[in-house]
This record gives structure tokens, C-alpha cells and sequence, in this order.
């Protein structure tokens, strides 16, 4: 499956140049080091390895056929930079966790959760909207402290400051200094970590604190660098965000996903185009 059909031209880059026999003349040195991350398959047949450090290691056809990767398995992996290549790469794979949240059949919810006043079923995608006065932190304090104590929280959180977000041990944060592509990574870290939790049985809520600037990464990502239009909206870009939104849903393995997303809708042309989507797209608004 491929989780973003067009974002996925982003890791472009990585991959031009190399072919599947790169591993007959890689020699793996000292500096090379293992590392824990989930696996990101592209159009072409080969995948990249995404981890916390935000680097895309190139993972070829081979090691994916081997192993049957998916896009969202977890694995712990070798990389090494390879001279020749000018690239990372994924030089061996010690462990693999299969992730089959999108294999499993879902059901309909049997939880709710009571947030702000109004009934949520489990496993749905909410919209709460926010006006210019509310306070991004304050409201996802307020959503947290409503979840039950059975709940595994993940945050997503773009361009906060790291020491008012202590709270939450499952935080992915995105940095001001980050590119487009750092920050959609950080974005799929906290998806695909949220979906194997939901493989295995937990009940899991992605808090986001701020849909408008996730939609404006995936935005940048489909536009060249440098040449950023803040008026150009990428229908593209749309489309791929609106499929990992719709990822929430009650397993019948017994896990579940639910979506919480933050927005203050904008007065501008492309802000309210944005606003209408999601409010088309989302099961519940707030």
C-alpha cells in the first residue's frame, strides 16, 4: 500500500541513482549503526527507512521482497553511508515487526468518549475548531485531561516549544528550522506508530494541534524549494493528507484508532477551501 501516492516524490532524491545491486560493493565500517523505524514503500518498488533522525535511508528491493516489508512495519536495521552511492542505506535488518492494521477488518466502535459536551464515537476522525483568541496548548491540555486513563495518547505537534509539551510521553514534534520534507517525515513517524499500537489491541488517539500548518507541510512538499507560493494550494497534497486522515477505525482485533485535529479556519481563499474539505471529511465537528 502506499500511504502517500503523491508526497512520496519527495524522497525522490534518495533514490536517484542507485539500483538493486548496490549491496554486491557497500563494505560496512565502523560508523555504521543500527537503528529502530518503520518502512515507507514507494511507487518503484523500493522503500525508504524512516526514523527519529529524520535522514531517509534507502531500502532496496531485495531486503523488501525478503522480508515482505509493508509500508508502516516497524524494523531495526544497519545503515551505512555508502560512498559510491553518495546515499544512506539500509545494509541489513536484524528485526521486523509486522504492522497489518490496514489488513484487519474493522467494526463499528463499542467505546465513546465525552469531549467538550459532546459525544465521540471511537475510531472516528473529530474536527474541533478553534478561534483567534483560544490558546493552541491550553486546548490540547483540556483534550488530553478528557481522554481515559485506558487511552493511548500521541501527539502531534508542529512548531511548538518542546518545554511547555513535557507532559506527553508520546510527542512528535516538528521544528521551525526543519524542512517540509523533515516535518511531513515527523508526520508519518506519529502515524505509523500510532497505527501498531492500535495492531496490537491498544485504543489510541492522535491529538494534532494544528491541522492548518500539517496541511501547509504537506502543501510545501509538492512545491519546489525556495519557490514556496503560500496562495498555491496542491490539490495533490490535499488528497494524500485527507487519505492519512482517514486512517481512524476500530479494529476488530480490538485496537483503535481515533483522529483529533485542531483548526483555526483562516479568512483567506485557500484557507476556506482548506476548511470546507476538512469539514467534509471529518466524521465529527466541535
Amino acid at each position: 500500500m502506499l500511504l502517500l501516492p503523491n508526497l512520496s516524490c519527495v524522497f525522490d532524491d534518495v533514490i536517484s541513482g542507485l539500483n538493486d545491486n548496490y549491496a554486491r560493493s557497500i563494505v560496512t565500517n565502523p560508523d555504521a549503526q543500527e537503528l529502530t523505524g518503520y518502512v515507507h514503500t514507494l511507487a518503484n518498488g523500493n522503500a525508504i527507512f524512516i526514523t527519529e533522525d529524520c535522514v531517509p535511508y534507502f531500502i532496496t528491493c531485495d531486503f523488501i521482497q525478503h522480508y515482505q516489508l509493508q509500508t508502516g512495519d516497524r524494523i531495526r536495521a544497519t545503515v551505512d553511508y555508502a560512498t559510491n552511492y553518495n546515499n544512506y542505506l539500509v545494509t541489513d535488518i536484524a528485526q521486523v515487526t509486522k504492522v497489518n492494521y490496514d489488513d484487519v477488518t474493522t467494526v463499528n466502535c463499542t467505546q465513546t468518549y465525552q469531549l467538550d459536551g459532546c459525544k465521540v464515537n471511537c475510531g472516528t476522525t473529530v474536527l474541533l475548531t478553534m478561534d483567534d483568541h483560544s490558546n493552541t496548548l491550553d486546548r490540547l491540555a483540556s483534550l488530553s485531561a478528557q481522554l481515559p486513563p485506558n487511552v493511548t495518547q500521541i501527539v502531534l505537534s508542529f512548531d511548538g516549544r518542546a518545554e511547555r509539551l513535557t507532559d506527553y510521553r508520546n510527542l512528535y514534534l516538528t521544528k521551525i528550522t526543519q524542512t517540509s520534507r523533515d516535518k511531513l517525515t515527523i508526520c508519518l513517524l506519529a502515524f505509523f506508530h500510532a497505527k501498531e499500537l492500535a495492531s496490537r489491541g491498544e485504543q489510541v488517539v492522535i491529538l494534532i494541534d494544528s491541522l492548518d500548518k500539517m496541511f501547509t507541510v504537506f502543501n510545501n512538499c509538492m512545491q519546489r524549494m525556495g519557490l514556496i507560493d503560500p496562495q498555491y494550494i496542491s490539490v495533490a497534497a490535499a488528497t494524500d493528507l485527507e487519505s492519512l486522515l482517514c486512517d481512524s477505525s476500530c479494529l476488530s482485533s480490538g485496537g483503535s484508532l481515533t483522529i483529533l485535529g485542531l483548526h483555526r479556519p483562516g479568512a483567506s481563499a485557500p484557507q476556506q477551501y482548506i476548511t470546507d474539505r476538512f469539514r467534509q471529511l471529518f466524521d465529527v465537528l466541535i
